[in-house]
């Protein structure tokens, strides 16, 4: 579908003189037609544009929120995002192809190739297709602190941290308050937990796997508890009895990954490994 036909039917379903319909209509107009892609891509940025105008891009969380206190009254611009997201029901879905794809200043994206090891099992809650995909803060202390634990993390294991909000194998939510770090980790003790979940919808498929991440505000060393935390979101279930670990139970700041850390790591990616000489 064309970038034409595709505003035809939203004028269709919104007063094209109205703010809203011109607002999509500039948010087009911003992204260039560059290529041949998937659904998942072409609406992607443009959804996000329009929701990241009227939130912080690091709290997607208050999204659900808003939306319970009646957000059409409150954001009448999110209406565009409910149109956009029925309209592109006519469209190929995910991995379907369409003829115009939006990116910023022209640029393709693209990622380094990597090559995916072999699985003759996928019954473990553990993630099979790499990099694993994390989306979180960008910017401030938190920001940083992501981007150092995964570029330690990343020495061992592919991650990638991703700046749009598009399906992320781990969600970090940080800085989150006390209270909303009480009610993820059921506990008032925590300054950070992790969880991932896997969905197996074939057992001779790999799992649809998700992780959450959620680290407290009031945390003194931020990259060592973002590292940690990431680590648990990859399936790591275990603590390390080395004081001087990353895994070790109680919070502490060390930021690069031990040998107690990598022996839970590679229990659970053996491999990633490196090959003993």
């Amino acid at each position: 579908m064309e970038k034409t036909q595709f505003l035809v039917r939203l004028s269709a379903a919104m007063d094209e003189n109205s703010p809203e319909f011109r607002s999509a209509v500039d948010i087009f107009e911003k992204h260039k037609v560059t290529e041949k892609t998937s659904y998942q891509r072409a609406i992607k940025p443009i959804v996000k544009e329009i929701l990241s105008s009227y939130f912080r891009e690091d709290s997607y969380r208050y999204h659900s929120e808003i939306i319970g206190n009646r957000c059409f009254e409150r954001f009448p611009i999110l209406r565009v995002v409910f149109i956009l997201l029925i309209l592109v029901s006519f469209l190929p879905q995910f991995g379907g192809v369409i003829d115009t794809a939006f990116a910023q200043d022209g640029e393709n994206e693209s990622s380094e190739e990597i090559t995916q090891p072999e699985y003759d099992d996928f019954s473990e809650s553990k993630y099979y297709t790499f990099p694993v995909k994390v989306y979180g803060p960008t910017e401030g202390e938190w920001g940083e602190a992501l981007q150092d634990a995964l570029s330690e993390l990343n020495k061992y294991i592919p991650v990638e941290l991703i700046d749009i909000y598009s399906s992320p194998d781990v969600h970090v939510d940080a800085p989150a308050s006390q209270i909303e770090v009480a009610t993820a980790c059921k506990t008032t003790r925590a300054v950070g937990c992790s969880s991932l979940s896997c969905i197996w919808n074939d057992v001779d498929e790999p799992p649809d796997c998700g992780s959450d991440v959620t680290l407290s505000e009031n945390s003194m060393y931020k990259t060592a508890t973002m590292l940690h935390e990431l680590i648990h979101a990859l399936g790591v279930d275990k603590h390390a009895q080395d004081p001087n670990s990353v895994m070790f139970f109680i919070e502490n700041d060390q930021t690069e990954l031990q040998t107690a850390d990598l022996d839970l790591l590679w229990e659970i990616y053996p491999e990633w490994k490196p090959e003993e000489n």
